[in-house]
C-alpha cells in the first residue's frame, strides 16, 4: 500500500489525540514528527526480522579489480546493504559458480591478495556511506557477480511522495509512530494502541522470520538449475 509520510505523521497525531480526525497538522508538529519517523525506520532496519526480504542483485565485475564499494554513487550503485547472505555466485557465459561468503577475518588472513582468477571467496565490510566489497582471487574477467544481501527498510525521501510498503507495514509504522511520538506532545499511550502497535510488529516479524527460513539455499540451487 502507497503513503505518504505526511497522511502517516497526521494519521499518528489523530492516534495520539493531538488532532481531530480531519484537522490539517501544523508545520512544527509535521517537522518533530516526521525526524522521529525517520529514526524509526532506520532503527527497525537494524532488526533482521524487520528487512522485509533479502534481494538478489548482479553487478558487472572489472577484470583485475578485485575491491568494490557499494551504496548510492558507488561502484555497485544501489542502496547500502546491511550485510550479504549466503547464496552469492557469478556467471560467466552460461554457466553459474558459487562463490562463499567469508568474514573480514578470514579475507585478511590472506596472504597474496593479488592473485587473479576466478573469485570463489566474497566479504563485505558494512562501512557508511559505502560499503566495500572483496574478492578472491581477483577476477580475471568481466564476471556477472550475483549477490544476495538484506537491504534497508523502504524510507520516505521527503513528506509528501507516496512510499509502497508490504501489507501490513503501514498500520504497524503508523501505530508504533504514534507510540513514539507521544510523549513528545505530552500524551499517554491507551492499552488499545499499546497493543496495536507491540501486535502488528510481531505479525511483520513472524511473517518475515518464516520468509528469510525458506528463501537462501532454495532460491540459489534454482538459479543455478
Amino acid at each position: 500500500m502507497s503513503v505518504s509520510a505526511n497522511d502517516l505523521m497526521a494519521d499518528a497525531l489523530v492516534e495520539i489525540g493531538v488532532l481531530h480526525p480531519g484537522e490539517a497538522a501544523k508545520a512544527y508538529q509535521l517537522s518533530t514528527v516526521y525526524k522521529r519517523l525517520l529514526r524509526m525506520i532506520e532503527s527497525w532496519s537494524t532488526e533482521n526480522l524487520m528487512v522485509v526480504a533479502d534481494t538478489l542483485e548482479s553487478f558487472v565485475l572489472v577484470a583485475g579489480t578485485g575491491e568494490y564499494t557499494w551504496g548510492t554513487g558507488g561502484t555497485f550503485n544501489s542502496s547500502r546493504p546491511l550485510e550479504l547472505k549466503d547464496g552469492c555466485f557469478y556467471r560467466d557465459g552460461d554457466t553459474d559458480y558459487p562463490v562463499a561468503l567469508k568474514s573480514l577475518d578470514v579475507y585478511r588472513r590472506i596472504v597474496d591478495k593479488s592473485g587473479s582468477g576466478s573469485p570463489d571467496i566474497i566479504a563485505y565490510s558494512p562501512e557508511f556511506p559505502l560499503g566495500k566489497v572483496f574478492l578472491h582471487p581477483v577476477p580475471s574477467s568481466a564476471f556477472t557477480l550475483y549477490v544476495q544481501s538484506s537491504k534497508p527498510l523502504s524510507s520516505f525521501t521527503d513528506r509528501t511522495t507516496a512510499v509502497t510498503f508490504e501489507p501490513g507495514m503501514e498500520r504497524a509504522l503508523m501505530t508504533n509512530l504514534a507510540v513514539e511520538i507521544s510523549s513528545a506532545f505530552g500524551k499517554s499511550v491507551s492499552p488499545e494502541l499499546s497493543y496495536l502497535a507491540t501486535t502488528s510488529k510481531q505479525l511483520l516479524m513472524a511473517r518475515n522470520s518464516t520468509q528469510v527460513s525458506v528463501m537462501q539455499t532454495p532460491q540459489f540451487f534454482d538459479l543455478m538449475g
